[in-house]
């Protein structure tokens, strides 16, 4: 009978003969070494932000000096407006956009008939306190007219004027223009078919095309 020699032992020697464990080191060819097995991390240190931009200010020295210099009027042409006084107003305007302003006014008259300013032809103006020539108009309708509150003898209000043309902006539809229902078959005349068939007068716009 015959006994089979034992085994040799394996052993692995990896562990022995690593280096000692220690922080990782700098990166090696753009790739930082991977960590030992229950290796800390050294902690990276906090980057400091950035300081955030400026803002941009649209208070300007030419925008003080026009307040200081300018009167505001608030006009609505089939309106008792008469006693309407500006406190302020603000805007926004852009291109192939329509236009909306907010006039905040005043008057003694608490009993202004807000129905009848609805749909009114309007127009505030900014005009020299010297008497010079109107610094710009701006001319609309009244989209919104509200009370918005009353105090020291006056009662509030608030106006929101948009160009005539926000009344296209309730309506949608799909046509297709051929030359017996629209002689003028350019794009000028084809806006303006559309601006007259809504109830828009012809002298409340004006399209002007430049080639480029």
């Amino acid at each position: 009978m015959q006994v089979a020699p034992p085994m040799p032992e394996l052993v692995d020697d990896r562990e022995a003969n690593a280096a000692p464990a220690g922080p990782a080191g700098p990166p090696v060819n753009g790739h930082t070494p991977r960590p030992e097995p229950g290796e800390r991390l050294p902690r990276a240190e906090p980057r400091p932000l950035s300081d955030p931009p400026a803002p941009v200010s649209v208070d300007t020295e030419d925008n003080r000096r026009l307040a200081r210099e300018a009167d505001f009027t608030f006009v609505v042409e089939a309106g008792d407006s008469g006693e309407l006084k500006v406190t302020e107003f603000s805007g926004t305007e852009g291109i192939s956009e329509l236009y909306c302003f907010r006039v905040e006014l005043c008057a003694d008259d608490d009993h202004l008939d807000l129905a009848a300013m609805l749909g009114q032809p309007c127009r505030l103006e900014i005009a020299r306190r010297d008497g010079g020539e109107p610094v710009r108009y701006v001319h609309g309708m009244v989209r919104r007219f509200e009370r918005t509150g009353a105090g020291s003898g006056l009662t509030h209000y608030a106006a929101e004027i948009v160009p005539v043309h926000w009344y296209l902006t309730k309506q949608h539809r799909c046509r297709i223009f051929q030359q017996h229902n629209c002689p003028d078959m350019s794009v000028p005349g084809i806006v303006a078919k559309v601006f007259a068939e809504a109830g828009l007068p012809q002298d409340s716009y004006r399209v002007e095309l430049r080639d480029t």
